[in-house]
């Protein structure tokens, strides 16, 4: 697996859009710069990037980012998420209808599924829950392994599919 990091500050920006988005085909592609607007993140990830970050990430952060691009996901910044989970879900309404594949999962499971879908953090999800932000991150690993998901944007795109249906 190819993986590359571009600084935006050092290509002029004719030459970003079609160089970046030819390389994004076949490799793992970060974009750094120094202030991303949803709309350019939302752009670049539509044309294949994997996530679009500021020079100034937490190493924590950092982990996050090479952990879910490595296994195939995005990563999307949470300004964009709802756009992003927004245009999925009109997407998905024009899918064909299927069991209620979510039937596998346990009733907290399904909450957590659903917060999910909707761009709520793992913060956020526990608050509302009332449980650890650990207890969060445990039900999204059962929950990604009982329905074959790598990643919270697979698992949004699947709920708001199956909530359509």
């Amino acid at each position: 697996m190819q993986f590359a990091v571009f600084d935006l500050g050092l290509f002029s920006p004719a030459q970003s859009v079609a160089e970046i988005a030819n390389y994004a085909q076949s490799a793992v592609v970060w974009l750094l710069d120094q202030q991303f607007t949803i709309e350019e993140e939302i752009r670049w990830l539509a044309m294949g990037v994997k996530a679009c970050c500021t020079p100034d990430l937490e190493p924590q952060r950092l982990a996050a980012i090479v952990d879910v691009t490595t296994r195939g996901g995005i990563w999307v910044s949470s300004q964009a998420m709802p756009f992003v989970l927004n245009g999925l879900k009109q997407m998905s309404a024009t899918q064909p209808a299927k069991t209620d594949a979510l039937a596998v999962l346990t009733p907290q499971e399904r909450k957590i599924a659903c917060l999910v879908a909707q761009g709520e953090s793992n913060k956020l999800i526990a608050r509302h829950l009332n449980i650890s932000d650990h207890t969060v991150k445990a039900h999204l690993g059962a929950i990604f392994g009982k329905l074959r998901l790598s990643d919270r944007m697979h698992l949004a795109l699947f709920v708001n599919q199956e909530g359509n249906r």
